[in-house]
């Protein structure tokens, strides 16, 4: 639900700023707004008509969702709101918007970087400027980087990619990687 409210919200705010239908709203300018906490409560702002995140409305409206969005939870097994346990992360008392923002980034990601013709995630690569040259890598995901005005992405496939690299200790380390500065080695190993 967490993930589906957050994407939801984008949609809705993107829609108002740009005095549009939400059918029309781009994935690009969705994930946009989906890549930080900032931009989504500036998205919500449209979405909601600037209600507070702590309005109480049983109305199935934008700021219904983020109202619910914001919630902390209850740490106790029996923490519920509207009737509905949390599905995830249990036991954490951060509130959805906090928890589950990244999975709804990447959920938009994944089409996102499909259309744009992104290398895909698992991806090995060999890291060849830097100072882990020669590191073997796989790729995790599109590095996206936004407009000057925030939002949007900027066109075409995107420039970097965060990568985990194996260091010659054994250690796992996840640098954002310059596509110019590696070379791919293998396909998606999924």
């Amino acid at each position: 639900m967490a993930v589906r409210g957050l994407i939801a919200v984008a949609v809705l705010g993107a829609a108002h700023r740009a005095g549009t239908d939400p059918d029309e709203v781009p994935l690009s300018v969705v994930l946009a707004g989906l890549l930080s906490i900032e931009r989504l409560t500036a998205l919500a702002k449209h979405a909601t008509g600037d209600s507070p995140a702590s309005v109480a409305r049983h109305d199935g409206s934008a700021a219904e969702m983020w109202a619910w969005l914001n919630r902390r939870w209850s740490t106790d097994a029996e923490g519920r709101w509207d009737g509905l346990p949390r599905g995830i992360a249990r036991g954490l008392p951060d509130p959805a918007i906090d928890v589950c923002l990244q999975w709804a980034a990447s959920a938009v990601a994944k089409q996102v970087e499909e259309d744009r013709d992104a290398l895909q995630r698992r991806q090995r690569v060999v890291i060849t400027a830097g100072p882990h040259t020669d590191r073997p890598g796989t790729i995790e995901s599109a590095a996206w980087r936004v407009t000057g005005t925030e939002d949007d992405l900027l066109p075409g496939p995107p420039e970097a990619y965060l990568v985990t690299i194996i260091t010659p200790e054994g250690k796992a380390v996840h640098e954002v990687i310059t596509a110019a500065d590696f070379t791919v080695t293998s396909a998606a190993n999924r």
